[in-house]
């Protein structure tokens, strides 16, 4: 799982209160350990909205929605949109969607809409 990063403003060392995620599938990628890349932890705090473009719903996004639930304080919106091709991946996107919301979140304000 590869992610694009858009308008973050963490190069600027600004506090981010916005990111559009896009992922972007390789084949290489689907098995490595990303938590071990991530370094912008302390850039959560402010943060308080979120787009995921081209969610499938597999594990490792399962896990990396997880993480920024539990870590982004201030959120008070994350859009997840999600991909789907048949619906056998409809069923697994259904489950994904429950999944997602039954989550511990860190702000008390945040709502999680997904779309398809």
């Amino acid at each position: 799982m590869l992610l694009e990063v858009e308008n973050a403003g963490y190069a600027t060392g600004q506090p981010v209160q916005g990111m559009i995620l896009d992922i972007m599938r390789d084949s290489e990628s689907e098995d490595e350990d990303w938590r071990a890349q991530l370094s912008f932890d302390c850039t959560l705090c402010c943060l308080k909205s979120i787009v995921i473009k081209n969610c499938e719903g597999c594990r490792n996004e399962f896990i990396f929605v997880e993480f920024l639930l539990k870590k982004a304080l201030a959120l008070e919106h994350m859009v997840i949109q999600l991909t789907s091709k048949s619906s056998a991946e409809e069923k697994n996107l259904v489950t994904f969607s429950n999944q997602i919301r039954s989550l511990p979140t860190a702000s008390s304000n945040v709502a999680v809409p997904l779309a398809l």
